[in-house]
């Protein structure tokens, strides 16, 4: 385009001219769903611009659009004068790792595996990883220290987002595999402690009923029996045990007799005072005694 556009670097976030970005040739895509265009116009309107696009620039100083065409298309027709970009080289497999940065759904686990990646495959220093990703040099750091946990975390919170990044960093900032472990362990046992007391305190209590109760008690007598090695009791301990159990056999005969000689109480509706079975309101009869005399 000019040769007055500054040099610009690998990886630093800009604000450029929209008016300085060409459209790439090659982009494969050339329709846009209006409705969707329009719903990211609005989008920018109220929040602004937050993922920026990727551009390259050419032999010639040629500022091109290598992703986030749509987005160009919409700040053009939101008004907007700049729009925030990142220089990438133009390799494909660096463009789909930025993207990937870019996205804010990445779990701590994702977003460390990308920035290792593109840092060790790519050449990206941690400041133009602080660009990208819009934080601070130590925050950068601090994630990366993530690559540090043993396989068998990392693959656990990959696509898990229950545990948070600062939880994680410091776990990895244990000294041993074996000590990550065992802090990652503990943590998911209080986690789980507290989802527990979470849970009980929001179920609501239901009230035993009879048989429930009835149930609980019988089961425990049985277990008791079951439990019994009879070839380990002695002559008065087997006298013993029969004993008692024919106590609670006469005991439960006892109560068979009275559950049936005993006559069931049918509970019924209460009727609403002053009113008949038919809702009808009775008329009050004033108790004088006797009835009134007529006069001769």
């Amino acid at each position: 385009m000019s040769e007055s556009n500054p040099p610009y670097v690998k990886g630093e976030l800009y604000q450029i001219d929209v008016n300085s970005l060409q459209t790439d040739p090659n982009q494969p895509r050339k329709h846009f769903d209006p409705d969707a265009q329009q719903d990211l116009v609005d989008s920018f309107r109220k929040q602004g611009v937050l993922q920026p696009i990727l551009f390259r620039v050419d032999q010639d100083n040629n500022l091109f659009i290598v992703a986030g065409e749509r987005r160009l298309h919409a700040a053009k027709e939101a008004k907007f004068d700049t729009i925030p970009a990142l220089l990438v080289e133009g390799d494909h497999s660096e463009i789909a790792l930025v993207e990937n940065l870019l996205r804010e759904d990445l779990t701590a686990i994702e977003l460390a595996e990308a920035l290792n990646r593109i840092q060790n495959e790519h050449n990206y220093t941690q400041e133009q990883l602080t660009g990208i990703i819009g934080k601070a040099k130590s925050t950068v750091s601090d994630i990366l220290t993530l690559m540090k946990l043993p396989e068998a975390i990392r693959d656990e919170c990959r696509n898990s987002q229950k545990i948070s990044r600062q939880v994680l960093i410091n776990i990895a900032k244990k000294k041993h595999e074996k000590g990550m472990l065992s802090a990652f362990e503990k943590y998911k046992a209080n986690e789980a402690k507290k989802q527990a007391k979470e849970t009980s305190i929001l179920k609501p209590k239901v009230k035993k009923t009879f048989k429930a109760k009835f149930t609980v008690k019988f089961d425990k007598i049985k277990s008791f029996m079951t439990g019994i090695n009879l070839k380990k009791l002695d002559e008065v301990k087997r006298k013993d045990l029969s004993s008692l159990i024919q106590e609670l056999k006469k005991a439960a005969d006892d109560l068979l007799k009275e559950i049936k000689k005993t006559p069931t109480v049918v509970k019924t509706k209460p009727v609403a005072k002053g009113k008949t079975k038919k809702g009808k309101t009775k008329k009050t009869v004033a108790k004088t005694g006797s009835k009134s005399k007529t006069k001769k």
